[in-house]
């Protein structure tokens, strides 16, 4: 308390300017020692003890400082963990506000005009290099796309990627989604009566869905196999080939595995997916690319020549009529399924991710990478290269992403005239053409705001997606990302 008032939580932007007279020291600085003398220096102005998760309300909002003044490029990171100022804005009076907006539109905070006539001129003109080097920490979608397609196409190159697929892809197919998958199985299982299904879901609606699916499976274990495929594919086989046989995003894929010569190797040998379904096994097929696929540790036997994929949730062809009850525990569609990859790591599904993690360059395709066990292994082995090289972070990995709406803050899409931010379509890019075929028109000034938002949001993305490892290659729309692989090739 101070003069009988409530202390003050502080907020990013009143940060800003002490964490700039902090690394006016003119060395760099660790962000826990930033953070100490910011928490030294205000704790009789603002809240510097209340936590929010595992690190205080003040050291959370100057992260957040910081990601502002860099994104502007007046401070710097040079080392993980380490800031510094840039020197040409040593003597600059620094303006919160402008921090702010400028680097929201991700832009450089402005260097003022200088005096010809000063003795000083040609010392303080900045030269390229150091333009430069405030221009590279700038965010850009489009140029950090161009650089990591190049070094990833290099990576490619030297036959040093392994593929890691999602559901993504299956839905290129016309398989369903994750949240479609359990709703067509929960309706096979229960026997497709609406009223049986109702009643369940009423009495567990609170229960996650991987709940639901072991509570379903413990008591109808002799139909869960069954009512999976039926859950996955079509009912007829030439509706799914055809669906196969139009996939441009499959069609891609295989052209990236073979080899570019026909005397040459496969260009990648290793696929990990998450998939349960055999799309991409007939697809390779209809090329006439034999493969081997692997659902258990004990299958993985590599025969030379022949592409490996490993279906590390489990595996359910079209074709397998008749499976074994005993297969339902490989199946990893139920929460304890997912106990048992976290809780044993010598799981051989945990031992050919985290292999492939830390050996090769992994491409994510069709991945929302929001699965946490993935997640888990990625840090687990950027830890392992961490210790190899210096404790210096290596960003190895590459996934495609499409930008989404829902990383837009709220007030920034209500401004759209007549929009109903509920129903607003997935991608970014169809906001503009479905609104547009409506007859609905979007003012330029909110388009810009869109624009500047969706950068900075992406920005903050892109950094925590780099604590695991991986770099994203960003697409407005999902139906790019068969471009994408055929500059990597």
């Amino acid at each position: 308390m101070v003069n009988g008032n409530q202390i003050k939580k502080p907020h990013f932007r009143e940060l800003i300017i002490p964490t700039l007279k902090i690394l006016s020291e003119g060395k760099e600085i660790h962000a826990r020692d930033i953070n100490s003398k910011l928490t030294e220096e205000l704790k009789n102005n603002f809240d510097v003890s209340t936590k929010q998760d595992h690190r205080t309300i003040l050291e959370y909002q100057a992260a957040w400082a910081r990601s502002y003044l860099k994104a502007c490029g007046v401070i710097k990171n040079p080392v993980r963990g380490y800031w510094e100022l840039n020197t040409l804005y040593k003597e600059i009076e620094i303006e919160p506000e402008e921090v702010i907006a400028r680097a929201r539109k991700s832009e450089v905070y402005p260097l003022p005009p200088l005096d010809v006539k000063s003795e000083n001129f040609e010392k303080n003109v900045p030269s390229e290099k150091h333009i430069s080097s405030i221009e590279k920490d700038i965010f850009s979608i489009e140029s950090n796309n161009e650089e990591r397609i190049k070094k990833l196409a290099e990576e490619y190159e030297n036959n040093n990627v392994t593929l890691f697929l999602g559901a993504g892809v299956s839905m290129d197919a016309r398989l369903p989604s994750w949240p479609v998958l359990i709703e067509n199985f929960e309706k096979h299982i229960l026997d497709e009566d609406d009223g049986k299904r109702e009643d369940f879901f009423k009495r567990h609606e609170n229960r996650t869905a991987l709940t639901q699916t072991r509570m379903i499976k413990s008591q109808n274990p002799g139909k869960f196999m069954d009512s999976l495929k039926k859950a996955i594919y079509p009912s007829d086989i030439k509706e799914l080939d055809e669906n196969i046989k139009n996939s441009n995003l499959l069609r891609s894929l295989v052209e990236l595995i073979k080899p570019i010569k026909t005397e040459e190797e496969f260009k990648i040998k290793d696929i990990i997916t998450l998939n349960f379904d055999d799309v991409l096994e007939r697809k390779m097929k209809e090329s006439d690319i034999k493969v081997n696929s692997f659902p258990e540790s004990q299958d993985a036997l590599n025969i030379a020549g022949m592409p490996n994929i490993y279906h590390v949730h489990g595996y359910l062809p079209f074709t397998s009529d008749g499976v074994d009850i005993g297969q339902i525990n490989k199946i990893i569609f139920s929460e304890e399924g997912y106990h048992d990859i976290y809780n044993n790591p010598l799981q051989w599904s945990n031992i050919i991710q985290i292999n492939s993690f830390y050996k090769n360059t992994c491409l994510f395709v069709g991945c929302s990478l929001d699965d946490p066990n993935t997640k888990r292994l990625l840090d687990a082995s950027k830890i392992e290269n961490e210790n190899e090289n210096e404790n210096k972070t290596t960003i190895k990995h590459y996934a495609i992403l499409e930008k989404k709406l829902e990383l837009l803050p709220k007030y920034i899409v209500e401004k759209i005239e007549s929009l109903d931010y509920d129903n607003i379509e997935y991608s970014y890019k169809s906001l503009f053409v479905r609104h547009k075929e409506n007859g609905f028109e979007i003012k330029d000034e909110f388009r810009k705001a869109i624009e500047d938002s969706e950068r900075f949001e992406i920005k903050k993305l892109d950094d925590y997606f780099a604590t695991l490892g991986v770099h994203i290659i960003w697409v407005n729309h999902y139906s790019e990302v068969p471009s994408i692989l055929k500059k990597i090739r």
